[in-house]
Parts: structure tokens; sequence; C-alpha cells
């Protein structure tokens, strides 16, 4: 320890604190678990002095906020970026347009630019049935 400049001898060992303030308290967790419930408590009191047009409000706000987390959580998980809804439409659109095309070159006779197919309408019994983009 170092003697402090300007007290008496007999004085200097004993040093003033750095701070007057009192030490931190700290919540113990019953304390915490007993503010939680109150802030429920009253929260639950607010909501139901809301009217029945607020109340509706309110829970299609929560439900919106739950649905966003919920996205950013399956965002996270799987590690993809979000698809717009008309994206994956598009995409099956596109896989069963690129396979009609490929049955119908396979069977098929070909004069110069033009694909004449043998059965463009008909399935055999291992294709699955095609959904109508129309």
């Amino acid at each position: 320890m170092r003697p402090v400049e300007g007290l008496p001898r007999d004085r200097r060992r004993h040093r003033a604190p750095l701070s007057t303030a009192p030490p931190a308290r700290t919540v113990t967790v019953q304390q915490f678990l007993a503010a939680l419930g109150f802030l429920l408590c009253v929260a639950l009191l607010v909501h139901h002095g809301l009217g029945a047009r607020r109340q509706a409000r309110l829970a299609v706000w929560w439900q919106v906020r739950v649905a966003r987390l919920k996205g950013l959580w399956l965002q996270v998980r799987h590690g993809r970026r979000p698809r717009a809804p008309g994206e994956q439409a598009r995409d099956q659109a596109e896989r069963e347009a690129a396979d009609l095309i490929e049955r119908a070159r396979r069977g098929a006779d070909r004069s110069g630019n033009v694909i004449r197919p043998h059965r463009f309408g008909e399935r055999t019994k291992n294709e699955r049935p095609r959904r109508d983009l129309h």
C-alpha cells in the first residue's frame, strides 16, 4: 500500500474508499421472478382494460412479430435467404416445363428446327401427373 499524502502519519495506512457510493445491489433469482410476475400482471390488467378492437389489433401485431421471429429462426437454422412467395411456384413451373420438353424430345421426330412429338399428351405409368400451368 502506498501512503496517502496530506494525512497524519498514523492515519496514512487507511485509505478512504475511491467511491462513496454504496456497493451495487445484486438481484436474486426470486426477486427477478417476482418482478417478472408483477410486470405480467400489469400487462394483463392493461390488456383487459383495452377495447375489443385494440385487443384484436394487438393480437395481430403479436402474431406478426412471432411469425417474423419464426422465419428468422428458420433462416438462421437452415442458412438460406428467405424466398419470395412466387419464387417456389416459378421454380416448380420451370422444372415441369423442362421435364415436358425433355420428354417431348425423347420420343419425337426432328425435321430441322421443328420437334414433332409422337405422344405429347400421353403419359407412361411411371410419370407423375402434370399440373395445369394455365
